[in-house]
């Protein structure tokens, strides 16, 4: 439970931050928004049920199959990168566990470490969501207009509050 809640709290309260950040700035309004765009339907168009349910479907499959491959591609590079660099250490285990989260959780999971040492690790990797889960999001907005720097910022800030938060844990847990 005590995890459990530090992995909903930090993004909690990351996003009160970043909404006050956010606050501040002045709006750009792209023309690339696609929420922003007024709907009209053509008569022309074809709105029936069957077309309508046939794009949701398909447009529904591509998205799993990107997420899937970006998972699979992640995993593929941190297995190359493990056997380019045969020497077995800690630091190897915890940058080769960024690149995706459940080989990367299974990996730091057998680390020779103190099993508080590996909690923390698995909540902030936990917290950051790895490199895959950053391309498959750069997958998902790459029309929309939104940039992916400011995503990863976010998730690199939630990460080090997820882990302040877990390290503050493990501390009164252990005094």
């Amino acid at each position: 439970l005590p995890f459990f809640l530090i992995l909903t709290g930090s993004p909690l309260l990351c996003s009160q931050i970043f909404r006050i950040y956010y606050a501040h700035i002045p709006r750009m309004h792209s023309t690339k928004c696609l929420a922003c765009k007024t709907i009209s339907f053509d008569q022309s168009a074809d709105t029936s049920l069957g077309t309508i349910l046939n794009s949701s479907i398909t447009e529904s499959a591509d998205a799993i199959i990107r997420v899937a491959l970006y998972m699979m591609l992640a995993s593929i590079w941190m297995h190359i990168l493990d056997q380019l660099f045969l020497a077995k250490n800690i630091g190897k285990t915890i940058l080769l566990s960024t690149f995706e989260l459940t080989t990367g959780l299974d990996m730091l999971a057998g680390l020779a470490t103190p099993a508080a040492t590996r909690y923390l690790m698995m909540l902030s990797l936990t917290s950051f969501g790895g490199i895959s889960s950053i391309l498959q999001t750069m997958s998902m907005i790459q029309k929309s207009g939104l940039k992916i720097i400011p995503y990863i910022a976010e998730k690199l800030v939630t990460m080090t509050v997820t882990s302040l938060l877990a390290y503050l844990y493990l501390i009164v847990i252990n005094y």
